[in-house]
Parts: structure tokens; sequence; C-alpha cells
């Protein structure tokens, strides 16, 4: 339970115990579930709502609220009554503790639309869609196959391309729910899940506002629960520990969260790997089966030891800046097989199963071929960043100065990976953001931060370079900036666009402006964005939103040579959260930044030729004397620099 300095009201917090925490794209943080404990002591007089429910309701959390780490200021949400969208009332995984919640963006063509979804452990799913206060949770018509509870999921990475060019290629839209969930055996042993099922969210444009795609996702070559997931800067999942299901002593075949060891202990280790092909899952290094810390010297002789690697109930595994995993934690009990009796009968008694002792996983990109490990040159080398420091606006251009590594193969992808916040198998803030890059030299990349809050919430991040063996450099830390961050409407109209054929549309979508504020009195260079294009409608005019906290002021924006249009300098009166438009001329051809008779040769040159070309300049799918007269008529236009 926290407790805010301001609140826009003078309702206390909702009690909580076991909620879930995730970071919304304005900075603040979305705060859902948990219990208020007993019923009976704390909650019938708490609300008047409340007296309104049936006792087995009491105990159960009623609204969602938000918190704001830039003013410090609490809000409520909507009062959210158990759900009845099935014709029955009964709670939800919002009410319990610790629901699956992620943060995913949907993109719709136009603009990225945040939602926050509820992904387990039920079958059920829930969306929460901007303004995140004054709308209500709402049930996907969609079931997902199986409960999983004490499984976990994970915020996928986008695989549509190493290096997007397109918000489409950035957004992160997919949670892959793993393991969990128990299936009765017999009389004792109830056993996990070894699926996993893959979760496809798209907007709709009325309620529920979600659409959720279920499908099969990759088999686990284990049964687990209370495992951990970790995102490694690779995009490959590193699945760890658990159980293999629960065990009941009695024969009453009750899934009791008690289980038995060893049988039922994972100390193997999986890697799911992404490929066109389909997901490909991989046993790898077992965790360290010693039996030498300092809980197990004070265990009684007759009671087992606890394996150094074992990582059940209570533990944690996150990703480190330098790409190994730190595996930590358990406190549960279990049960364990003593002496027969006389009569054959076997007895099962209770362990306290505790672990204090932390483990370290490297990853195989860390090793080189021939199984030795990798040292500082063998992996790409972040030496500089600038600006420093690295503190960013979303779609701010940054450069990095780096180094190969010995092998000398390029760098393939350019990644955040958010710090995790791990408990109980869920990590709520781990996600992994494909950043857009330019090779500027054969040792400086031109990389430009997220395209949107709704994919990378303000924040720390760790950033890595991964070259083309899918080796990854030790991180740099940076911090997208979200206080006082306001997107401005920038509409940018292209000379010539009529009737855009859709092969012309995709090639302008796949190629991102590049723009930079300059002092007006000096021209030095405030800050660079790249933005991501959409298709332009039939007068050429595309609406980009710029992220930024330049404040309010009077700044030279230049727009960079684009396709066939001229660069454009102007002076301009900047107000954060405003609206601008320019227009960009059209007919360099030959890119040199000036409309001449090179441009207007190219263009005779290509008289009647169909499809993609840069000499289809009015970008109707056919070079033709329209282009021609466009060209002919901007013959002699100098662009600006």
């Amino acid at each position: 339970m926290y407790e805010p300095e301001r609140r826009n009201t003078d309702e206390p917090p909702e009690p909580r115990w076991y909620p879930s925490v995730v970071a919304l794209p304005d900075g603040r943080m979305l705060i859902v579930g948990g219990i208020r404990y007993d019923g009976n002591r704390i909650a019938k007089d708490y609300e008047a709502a409340y007296q309104t429910l049936p006792d087995r309701y009491q105990g159960r959390t009623l609204y969602h609220e938000l918190f704001d780490p830039c003013t410090g200021q609490y809000e409520r949400g909507l009062f959210r009554v158990p759900d009845q969208s099935d014709g029955q009332r009964h709670d939800t995984d919002l009410n319990r503790t610790y629901p699956r919640l992620h943060l995913v963006s949907l993109w719709d063509g136009r603009t990225v639309q945040a939602r926050v979804v509820s992904t387990g452990p039920s079958i059920t799913s829930y969306a929460l869609k901007e303004d995140w206060v004054s709308v209500v949770w709402q049930r996907l018509l969609t079931a997902r196959n199986v409960g999983r509870s004490d499984g976990t999921s994970v915020l996928l990475p986008n695989f549509r391309a190493d290096n997007p060019h397109t918000m489409a290629e950035q957004a992160l839209y997919e949670v892959m729910v793993i393991g969990g969930g128990y299936v009765r055996q017999d009389d004792y042993i109830s056993n996990a899940h070894d699926s996993t099922e893959i979760l496809t969210f798209s907007p709709l444009t009325e309620a529920p506002y979600t659409h959720m795609e279920v499908r099969n996702g990759p088999r686990l070559a284990f049964r687990r629960a209370h495992l951990n997931a970790v995102l490694l800067p690779t995009g490959q999942i590193l699945v760890i520990g658990g159980i293999s299901g629960t065990f009941d002593p009695d024969g009453a075949g009750e899934q009791v969260r008690r289980w038995l060891y060893p049988d039922q202990l994972v100390l193997a280790t999986e890697l799911l790997t992404y490929t066109p092909a389909g997901w490909q899952v991989e046993e790898v290094a077992a965790a360290p089966a010693e039996l030498n810390d300092e809980v197990d010297d004070q265990r009684p002789p007759d009671v087992p030891k606890v394996p150094n690697g074992a990582r059940v109930y209570h533990s944690t595994a996150l990703l480190l800046p330098d790409g190994r995993v730190l595996a930590a934690g358990s406190a549960t009990n279990a049960y364990y097989r003593s002496d027969y009796y006389d009569d054959g009968r076997r007895d099962y008694l209770p362990m306290d199963f505790d672990n204090y002792v932390p483990t370290l996983y490297s990853p195989p990109y860390l090793f080189k071929p021939d199984g030795s490990p990798r040292g500082a040159n063998d992996r790409p080398r972040i030496l500089l960043i600038n600006p420093a420091p690295t503190e960013l606006d979303y779609q701010q251009v940054f450069k990095v100065t780096y180094a190969l590594s010995n092998e000398g193969a390029a760098i393939r992808s350019v990644v955040l990976v958010r710090p995790g916040a791990v408990t109980h198998s869920v990590n709520f803030e781990q996600r992994l953001v494909r950043l857009h890059f330019v090779v500027a030299s054969s040792n400086g990349l031109h990389i430009t931060a997220p395209w949107d809050p709704a994919i990378a919430p303000p924040g720390w991040y760790m950033l890595f370079l991964v070259d083309g063996n899918g080796v990854p450099s030790e991180a740099a830390w940076v911090r997208l900036k979200g206080c006082g961050l306001q997107a401005t409407q920038l509409t940018v109209t292209l000379e010539g666009v009529q009737g855009i054929s859709a092969e012309q549309a995709e090639a302008i979508e796949h190629s991102p402006m590049t723009l930079e504020f300059r002092n007006a009195a000096t021209g030095a260079t405030r800050a660079s964005y790249t933005l991501p294009m959409m298709r332009p409608d039939e007068q050429g005019r595309v609406v980009l939103r710029l992220w930024s906290d330049l404040p309010a002021g009077v700044y030279e924006l230049y727009v960079y040579p684009y396709r066939s249009w001229l660069g454009r300098r102007v002076r301009l009166s900047w107000q954060p959260g405003g609206s601008y438009s320019l227009v960009l001329r059209n007919g360099d051809v030959v890119k040199d930044n000036v409309v001449d008779y090179g441009d207007l040769l190219s263009v005779l040159a290509q008289q009647g030729l169909e499809g993609l070309s840069e000499a289809d300049v009015n970008c109707d799918g056919v070079v033709d004397a329209e282009d021609a007269a466009l060209v002919a008529t901007n013959t002699g236009t100098q662009g600006d620099e």
C-alpha cells in the first residue's frame, strides 16, 4: 500500500495485497487487483458500494488506481462491479492477486492505440483503453484454451523486422502465456501444462474495443508452474525453473500449493527462439544442483537438502546489463518421501523448501562456436553515446560510436530492453523494442528513439547492439523522458501526389522522414527526429505526431530531402502540443536537392515505366507526361539545406 502526497479526491487508496502495477504511456502507473485481506475486518465499512455485494466478494479490490510520479497525484478509476457479461455474477482476475497485465500498442494504420490487457491466470481476458480513469475494463470475446494459475506471460518483441521502418514494425501487440494450470493425473498428482498460447491483439471501433486472437505457441520440453521467463536482447525467451505439478499426500486429489521433491522439481532451462518457420525450443544448461548453502547446513540429517539452482514459488529471474540472467530466491513448502512403514506404505513428510543462493546463467550468445567464453572484444561494444547524458525524447535521433566484435559481424539490430519488475512468476515491465537505425560510418550509428510512448513508456532502458551472429553488446543505460512530454501534430503535404498507387504508398510508408530543430539565430541544431511515415491521402497529406519536450519559442525547422521531394527550411513559432503544416516541393529524381535538367532527363528516359520508381514523382504507378510536366515546372528549384 502506498500513500501519495496529493490526491484528486479525499478518497484514500484502496488497501491491496499482491497488486499488479504497469507503466502507462503518459508515465503514470496503473495499479490493479490485489485483495483487501479479510473482508469482515477491513472491507465491510470501507465503501458504501461494497454493501451491495454478496459476502464472497468481500476482500476483493473494486477499483483500479493511477499514480503520477511527475506530480505525486493519485487518481481512482471507475467502480468495477464483478463481471456479469456472461449472465453470471462472479469476480475476475482483476479483483484478485497479480493479474497478468501488459501494456500493448495497436497500430490502426493512422495512430498507435494503447491498451492494458489482462491475460490471466483464468481463461478470460480483459482490456482497458485510454483515458484509463473514466473507462471500464472490457471483457474480450475470445477465451483462451486453458487456465494458467501459477504460470507466466511475456510481452513478445515485434518480429517483423530487425531494423523497423514503420510503426507497424515496432508496435508490440502479442503476448505469450506459458505453462501453469493443473490437470489431475490421479488422486495424488496434478500436472502443470507444458503448452503455450500466443495472444494477438488488434483495435476495434466499438466495445469491447479490442480483439484478441488465440493460437497455439511452442510446446515446452517440461511441464512447469511457478516458473520464470526472461526476455533476452536477441528476442529469445529463457524459461527457468518451476515445478511440474502439485502433490496431495492424502490421495484426495486436491490441487494444493504443495509438491513432491525431488520428483516434481524442474532444474532444466529452456530457450525459445522465434524463426520465420516457427518457434524452436531448445533445452540448454540445467540450473546448478549443488547442495551447499547455509540453510541446508541447518536442516536435520533426515530432511533433503535444496539444490542451489532450484527456482520455485517466490523465485525471481532478471536480465542483467552484461547479458547474463540472475535467478534468485524460492520459499515454499514441499513433501518428500521418508522411509517405508512396516506395512509397505510410504510416508510423505512436509519440508520448508527455501533457497537463498543466487545463480547466474550465461546464454549461448556469451560463448564462441568452440564453447569458450567470449571476452569483451568478442562482442560488439558501445563506446560513446551522443547526446549525453542520455535522456531522450521519443523519435529523437542519437548517435552511438561502437566497435564490432573480433569476428567482424555487422550490427543487425538495436534494441531497448526495459528492466524487469518480477514477482510470483510475473514480470510486468519487461519489454523489448527494436529501434530504427542508420549506419553512418564504419563505427557510427544514427539511432532513433522509440516512435511512440505506447510502445515504450517513459523510464530507464538498457540499450543493446546485436550483431549478425546474434551476439549482444553489454548494455548502456538510456532514459526516455516522460514528464512534460506532449504530442504536436505536423501535417506534411507531398506535392504532386495524385491517385497514389499501392506500391508507391507502401514505399512512402516504409521511408521514415528526418527533421531537425535549429536555433533560429545561430542555426545550431537543438534536436533531430526521425518520424515514421504513413500512407498519404489522395492530396498527398501525411499527418505525423512529434513527441518533444522542446520549450516554446522560435526555431528553424528543417526537413531533410525526402525521396523525390526537396529539403525544406521554415521559421517556426513553436508551441508544444500545437498543430503545424508545410508543403514539400517535388521533382528531385536524382536526389541532389535541386530540380534541374538531370531530373527531367531521368523522367523522360523512363517514360512508360510502371511500378515502383523514383521517376514516378506523382506516385500514380506509371512514369508519364504528368511526371515530366511536374519536374519541368519545378526545374531550377533549389532545396533548402
